[in-house]
């Protein structure tokens, strides 16, 4: 299958495409033939080592301190379950499903991910250009809104260059 891997922290031209082996789903995952994916601030982030301030440190040890444990980066996802492990109950092969990668993979023809994890079933009114875009920018914008800046029902926000996938969301 194809993936777009990155062996070493830098620019854009670290990355490249190339041939890697189909993963096979273990006995609680979910193999997905990824249609649509993403790239996210969280990507670039991960593929440049560009952790912000004191997270710099605990970035490289959660992420690779001299080179990257996950070679293929991509977080968000749309697909259509392809294959599954022995002990999954949630999804079946041929079902459209979106979600969150959060140990990364999307950046691929296949993904695997745990049954349990950030993953869901996609609505039929909702294509998977779109789904794909959910997950990060729509998460953030919530947290920020909800928890963060505390908009409640009847208030009002200007969100300024809301082009991203969070301003958009927002």
């Amino acid at each position: 299958m194809k993936a777009a891997i990155y062996t070493r922290y830098g620019g854009p031209d670290v990355v490249r495409v190339r041939d890697i082996p189909r993963p096979t789903p273990k006995a609680t995952e979910i193999r997905v033939r990824v249609t649509v994916t993403s790239v996210t601030t969280a990507d670039w982030r991960l593929r440049a080592a560009a952790f912000p301030g004191i997270m710099a440190l605990p970035g490289r040890a959660m992420f690779g301190l001299f080179r990257p444990r996950n070679p293929v980066l991509g977080l968000e996802f749309a697909g259509v379950v392809d294959a599954v492990g022995a002990e999954v109950t949630r999804f079946v092969p041929g079902e459209r499903v979106f979600g969150f990668a959060s140990n990364g993979g999307a950046h691929a023809d296949y993904l695997t991910l745990d049954q349990g994890g950030a993953v869901v079933h996609t609505p039929e009114t909702l294509d998977d250009a779109g789904a794909a875009a959910l997950p990060f920018g729509g998460i953030a914008a919530l947290v920020f809104l909800r928890d963060i800046a505390r908009l409640t029902p009847g208030k009002e926000v200007l969100v300024l260059g809301g082009s991203g996938g969070v301003g958009v969301y927002a």
